[in-house]
């Protein structure tokens, strides 16, 4: 397992990633949204100690942004003593105002992917060029764009 990139070694009351699996193929499962059968795999897990807190397999045809705050909060539920999320990455199923109000009140950083839309790009558009700053790899690096 590999940590993302930019994040700090866990401390104690620090961690936390959230990745999503790759789809799996499943004979007796329910066909997805491509016309093939699987189930959608959902991993939480703290990738600096390599320590999984929840995992939920969907069906195929479940809905990828169905009840991924819930999801969230399993993940806490899970955590040893003294740690907590600190940190979310998540795909553009996740970009729900839900989870990022979650994530907001409880001092959670997060990186969501997103669909460009008009409304992204307007929100984006007013956020100063001084406020934007560049993610850093674990080796010092900046991440491309």
């Amino acid at each position: 397992m590999h940590a993302v990139s930019g994040f700090a070694p866990l401390q104690a009351g620090h961690a936390g990633h959230w990745c999503d699996g790759d789809r799996m193929q499943q004979a007796d499962a329910e066909f997805n949204c491509k016309g093939s059968r699987g189930c959608t795999p959902l991993v939480g897990h703290l990738a600096e100690i390599e320590q999984v807190a929840e995992v939920e397999f969907r069906e195929g045809n479940a809905s990828p942004n169905k009840e991924n705050l819930e999801f969230i909060k399993k993940c806490e539920a899970a955590l040893p003593a003294g740690v907590s999320i600190r940190h979310l990455r998540a795909d553009a199923a996740t970009c729900q105002a839900g989870l990022i109000n979650y994530c907001e009140a409880n001092d959670i950083r997060y990186v969501i992917r997103a669909k460009m839309d008009a409304s992204l790009k307007e929100s984006m558009s007013a956020i100063k060029p001084s406020d934007w700053v560049p993610l850093i790899n674990r080796d010092g690096t900046e991440s491309e764009t």
